[in-house]
């Protein structure tokens, strides 16, 4: 009764989130040579973004934004995640570089930096693009052997590994907003919250912003959850 209570609490958290405060933040951009403007995508919502004309490869400009929120800074629309190059909203100016995609800001934001760093190294495939061919038809086919059991364990490595690294982040990052991020992000994160959903102590970033986006998907796992309770 409990999870199911969860699930439906889930549902609105993430389907109607309250309304955020708004808070001033100052934003330096260094932008590419000959281009026109830059463009802020607040969590991922590309329906509603920012355009800052660029003005001798730089941009300056003092927002009201969601206290909170991603916001992805890019000279171009897409749908592509450019993590790099992404910031969290908490009041501090931020300074970003978008000919070196990186990104100079608060501690919150260096430290959310730090993670994703962190998961990038761990996770670090070790595989070639491509396997090597030979002309030999017999080699041919133990080297494709090789590389498709290759492939399935580095597979199962990257899984577990970056599993183990959304568990530290949600054990030591859970009373702010980061681990929606994650949440949002992986695949294996999103599995995690029926747990996280079911801990006695409540869990704000469940009802982030971004989060609605993936609504959908984690009404199926809460689903899943409470049909196995």
């Amino acid at each position: 009764m409990r999870l199911r209570h969860l699930f439906i609490a889930c549902l609105l958290l993430v389907a109607a989130a309250a309304s955020a405060k708004q808070v001033k933040i100052t934003v330096n951009i260094l932008a590419p040579q000959h281009r026109d403007s830059v463009y802020l995508v607040v969590n991922e919502d590309m329906a509603h973004y920012i355009a800052l004309p660029i003005e001798n490869g730089e941009v300056h400009a003092t927002l009201k934004l969601e206290k909170g929120a991603f916001v992805r800074a890019n000279w171009e629309l897409s749908e592509r995640i450019y993590v790099q190059t992404i910031f969290i909203v908490d009041g501090k100016s931020v300074d970003i570089n978008l000919r070196r995609a990186s990104v100079k800001g608060s501690p919150l934001n260096n430290r959310f930096f730090q993670h994703v760093h962190t998961i990038d190294s761990v996770v670090n495939s070790r595989l070639y693009i491509d396997p090597p061919h030979s002309n030999d038809p017999q080699r041919q086919k133990e080297i494709m052997e090789n590389f498709r059991a290759a492939t399935q364990a580095e597979g199962q490595r990257i899984q577990i590994e970056t599993s183990r690294m959304l568990d530290i982040i949600f054990m030591n990052e859970k009373d702010n907003i980061i681990p929606a991020w994650f949440v949002f992000q992986y695949y294996d994160a999103r599995q995690k919250v029926p747990y996280y959903a079911n801990t006695k102590k409540p869990q704000p970033w469940m009802k982030h912003n971004i989060l609605q986006q993936k609504a959908e998907e984690l009404a199926i796992i809460m689903k899943n959850a409470l049909g196995n309770k």
